[in-house]
């Protein structure tokens, strides 16, 4: 039988160094320029932000005090729907007791017409 051959194992290419570029004047010129219109408009922005930040610092209050009047006024919502289900569910619970007890004369809520007057006789 004969060998086979095996294949060279591959090394890694060596790395080229990279050429340093030189700057023209001309382009130092731009590039600098560039960067100081990026300071100026980062300034800007942060200006514009921070007036941003103010204005909605001076309507905090109003807006907590907006929001505490909807949150009470819900809650007030809340509780007398609560009420009215309370009171809707006792109602029927009394009608229930109501019509399943015996009518008696003692229990009854209409005046007696028939009452002896205590004091005239």
């Amino acid at each position: 039988m004969a060998k086979k051959k095996r294949p060279a194992s591959r090394k890694p290419a060596a790395k080229k160094k990279a050429a340093k570029r030189t700057m023209s004047p001309k382009s130092k010129k731009k590039s600098a320029g560039k960067k100081s219109g990026k300071k100026t408009l980062t300034l800007a922005r942060a200006k514009k932000t921070a007036r941003k930040l103010v204005k909605r610092a001076r309507k905090a209050p109003a807006r907590a005090k907006r929001i505490v009047r909807q949150v009470t006024e819900t809650l007030s919502n809340v509780a007398e729907t609560t009420t009215q289900v309370v009171a809707t569910g006792a109602g029927m619970v009394v009608g229930a007791v109501e019509s399943v007890m015996p009518q008696s004369s003692e229990n009854s809520t209409e005046p007696e017409t028939n009452q002896e007057s205590s004091g005239n006789n």
